[in-house]
């Protein structure tokens, strides 16, 4: 089973988006966590630093810097997903989901853990670059990304927020 989580506690404003925007890209001997990829949509691949501000530009330009700063999604892949090649391809897979309308960063580590090796941060700009309307992660569209998920995957999966 695929795990997918949201993390709704996004309070922090602009510091949390900037550590949002550079933690998926570090790796970290502390925790044993190992980067195995990283892509982007719409916002700068090399410098983290600043795909925090082409972010932070789409919320300026449409007046919403001071609102939820991201959405944060950690999907947790089970066997079905056995190296580091497949969890990139896969994720990549998954973010296209958002890309039509939402910058975004993904991530992928390798963290051997009982249930799972790899997880998959995507963080999305809350804002839509087309039409500056919020992203709103009510049930029903909590619904068709677990659904996307699932298409890609061929693994059922199990939501939570965290």
């Amino acid at each position: 089973m695929v795990y997918v989580k949201l993390i709704r506690n996004t309070y922090g404003g602009t510091d949390y988006l900037r550590n949002c925007c550079v933690y998926p890209a570090k790796q970290s001997k502390k925790d044993s966590r190992e980067l195995c990829g990283y892509g982007t949509y719409g916002v700068d691949l090399i410098n983290p630093e600043n795909a925090y501000h082409q972010m932070r530009l789409i919320k300026i330009y449409y007046g919403k810097e001071f609102n939820n700063p991201l959405i944060h999604y950690i999907v947790s892949y089970d066997g079905c997903v056995d190296s580091a090649d497949k969890a990139c391809n896969v994720t990549r897979k998954i973010s296209e989901y958002f890309t039509e309308s939402y910058q975004l960063i993904w991530a992928v580590h390798h963290r051997p853990r009982e249930e799972s090796d790899y997880h998959a941060h995507i963080i999305l700009n809350s804002v839509n670059y087309k039409n500056g309307m919020m992203y709103h992660s009510d049930i029903g569209e909590i619904k068709r990304f677990c659904y996307h998920v699932r298409k890609v995957t061929g693994r059922d999966n199990r939501f939570c927020f965290i």
